[in-house]
């Protein structure tokens, strides 16, 4: 799953121009509103986590903003996507 994510995030926010115009609300899918942590306590999924640290996007608030996300609302992502992400 998290391999798709991956996929999915890179697809997304490397070029967005090939998708603009094939959903009314794709405008809002935009990098800077995924990044966006204001008003929202629903973690990133591991594998955008990884996307957005390649792509030099993960900053150190990202990182403390997603802990405290997987603390408080006691999720537990898969075994498979955890170790994703730590290598």
């Amino acid at each position: 799953m998290a391999v798709i994510c991956i996929m999915l995030a890179k697809a997304l926010y490397s070029r967005p121009d090939i998708y603009m115009g094939m959903h009314r609300e794709f405008h809002t899918w935009l990098l800077e509103e995924a990044m966006n942590v204001t008003g929202t306590t629903v973690p990133f999924h591991p594998g955008a986590v990884k996307y957005f640290k390649e792509a030099g996007l993960w900053t150190a608030e990202h990182e403390k903003w997603q802990k405290e996300q997987l603390c408080s609302n006691n999720f537990a992502p898969s075994r498979m996507d955890s170790e994703l992400v730590a290598g």
